[in-house]
């Protein structure tokens, strides 16, 4: 439960990152000021949490990229918002709409982009 609490919190968290700083799916870093889509997955054995976070963030008027399930994340128990180069302030602020799950906010690593097959968004992830 506390897993999916967690992903839940990290898919708020990049739903209000994508809002505030627009968005490109480009190679290159996000333009500062344009929202930045905000993807949400979930890797815990609780169906229907991404969704759920998914929800919560367009309720915030975020730019919700893909939403899914992933197996193994292998981050560890918790929420993740995850961004790319320019977009903390923006992964920070979705941080706030999920707050509840305590999301940690970290720069996204070429494995998890790799893993999820997301480029230049922010990656909630629930594990």
């Amino acid at each position: 439960m506390a897993t999916a609490l967690a992903l839940l919190l990290a898919a708020i968290a990049a739903l209000a990152l994508s809002l505030s700083s627009g968005g490109s799916s480009s190679s290159r870093a996000p333009v500062p000021g344009a929202p930045v889509p905000v993807a949400v997955f979930n890797a815990t054995s609780v169906p229907g949490v991404a969704r759920s976070v998914a929800t919560t963030l367009q309720a915030g008027h975020v730019r919700l990229g893909k939403v899914g399930d992933i197996k193994n994340a292998g981050l560890g128990h918790g929420a993740y918002v995850l961004y790319p180069p320019g977009a903390e302030t923006q992964a920070r602020a979705v941080a706030q709409l999920i707050g509840g799950l305590s999301p940690t906010v970290t720069p996204i690593q070429p494995q998890v982009e790799n893993a999820v097959n997301v480029r230049r968004e922010i990656v909630i992830v629930l594990d």
